[in-house]
């Protein structure tokens, strides 16, 4: 139940990324919906998003998390942060978006998240993942896949973690 319910998710934040011309790239080029099959370790697939302040409103909306540091910039400076702080869970999702995104099929079946340093509404972020192992199974590859996030222009990572998703042979 857990994988159908994180597929759907990946389904629904790959098409609303494309469907806010949010930019999606691959540094391995030609591999974009072609299957498990081409994947090798080392294979690196990232996407780019400023999340704004509409965008904290909609995730707010959608899952009540309506902790002020999100919402208000005098709640997020009293708290210590220079000014309203995305939810962790939003800016996490990218990862499942870079992969359905690039894979047809995909279904997400596990992700281990280490949130590192907060992300202000307006910072640039770039997700990246990267292929770390494949295994042929019966009917599917298991990729898992070192999960990356950060600020453009700091290498400093925001959250990382690993991910695990099942390709369609």
């Amino acid at each position: 139940m857990a994988a159908s319910k994180g597929s759907t998710l990946a389904s629904i934040s790959a098409r609303w990324l494309a469907s806010q011309g949010r930019k999606l790239s691959t540094t391995a080029t030609g591999l974009k919906k072609e299957g498990a099959a081409v994947v090798q370790e080392g294979q690196k697939f990232e996407m780019e998003r400023r999340f704004t302040t509409e965008d904290v409103a909609s995730y707010v909306s959608l899952c009540g998390d309506t902790n002020p540091i999100h919402t208000c910039d005098s709640a997020a400076q009293s708290a210590g942060f220079q000014g309203r702080v995305v939810q962790g869970m939003l800016y996490a999702g990218l990862f499942p978006a870079v992969i359905g995104s690039n894979f047809d099929g995909a279904v997400y079946v596990s992700q281990t998240l280490n949130f590192r340093t907060p992300v202000l509404v307006g910072d640039d972020l770039c997700a990246e993942v990267e292929v770390i192992a494949v295994k042929k199974l019966r009917h599917h590859y298991r990729v898992t896949f070192a999960t990356h996030c950060f600020k453009k222009g700091d290498p400093a990572v925001v959250v990382g973690g690993e991910a695990v998703a099942l390709l369609p042979v």
